[in-house]
């Protein structure tokens, strides 16, 4: 909800994220394809968790603040991150 009360709201506004949320979707989508999933370390497995997959923005109760997961987007993140361990190893 653009109205929300937020301490990113200045931010968030000056992304235009208020009226144009897919700019600064793209922008997060981008880092991680061009930076995130390029990260190697050396005698390491790194696997790569696109969060934006599941927590998306459509749904405003997975977020505190706006920005923040919430206990609802926490337990999203928490699975995701289970099951993707499990299927890696």
């Amino acid at each position: 909800n653009a109205n929300a009360s937020s301490w990113a709201g200045r931010t968030l506004k000056v992304l235009r994220y208020n009226s144009k949320p897919e700019i600064l979707q793209n922008l997060i989508r981008t880092v991680y394809e061009k930076g995130t999933k390029s990260i190697e370390i050396s005698g390491t497995k790194v696997v790569h968790l696109p969060f934006f997959e599941f927590l998306d923005g459509k749904c405003t109760t997975d977020y505190a603040a706006r920005v923040e997961p919430s206990a609802k987007g926490g337990r999203k993140m928490g699975k995701a991150i289970f099951d993707k361990v499990l299927a890696e190893y």
